[in-house]
């Protein structure tokens, strides 16, 4: 059931800058597979952002890749600076971290494993996290690289299962994937450059 609460619908989203380009198609299809929605309804407020990025070559891989593996993101950043709105996060959740989701706003961006992440892109994720941050009073550090947020502990039913443990987002609000799963995700992506460049812009 769709979030109604008053707190999500007084959420305005600040406009970016005019020399950041974003396509804000709110395109469901796009995180639809088979018709089966690729998202859930928000019914609590963001209060982090995940990055990621893609292991793809094209928003148009990354894509297949979603509908493969049953994910979504609200945001992707392609290589030439483009910001693609899949989901808004206002109102819907998407599926990119379990455990994490229902709290959480998802960018992705388009990146080769082991290629540079484009200059391009660090400028248009700095306005996309600037805005992002203020529209949700999310805080604008980053939690340290090494540090993991969950564990895996062995069920009832002899496998393991994920659990999250509880973030200090009074102190972090940004997260790298593998802070939050078991991955290498996302690959070095230059979150701490970014906030540091619309810091000097």
């Amino acid at each position: 059931m769709k979030d109604t609460s008053k707190s999500n619908r007084a959420l305005k989203m600040p406009r970016l800058s005019d020399d950041i380009k974003i396509d804000m198609r709110y395109d469901k299809t796009l995180v639809t597979k088979e018709g089966k929605k690729l998202y859930s309804y928000r019914s609590k407020r963001a209060n982090i952002i995940v990055i990621h990025h893609t292991a793809t070559t094209s928003t148009q891989r990354t894509r297949s890749a979603f509908m493969s593996r049953n994910a979504s993101t609200h945001y992707e950043i392609d290589r030439d600076g483009i910001i693609y709105q899949y989901l808004s996060p206002i109102y819907y959740v998407a599926w990119h971290v379990a455990g994490f989701n229902y709290r959480s706003i998802g960018i992705d961006l388009t990146h080769p494993t082991g290629a540079d992440f484009t200059l391009a892109q660090t400028k248009s994720l700095a306005k996309l996290l600037d805005m992002l941050c203020t529209a949700f009073g999310i805080t604008k550090t980053v939690a340290p690289k090494t540090t993991q947020y969950f564990s895996y502990e062995n069920g009832k039913d002899g496998k393991k299962h994920k659990r999250c443990l509880t973030l200090p987002t009074n102190e972090f609000g940004i997260y790298r994937h593998s802070n939050l799963a078991q991955t290498q995700c996302p690959d070095g992506a230059p979150i701490e450059e970014a906030l540091n460049f619309q810091l000097r812009s």
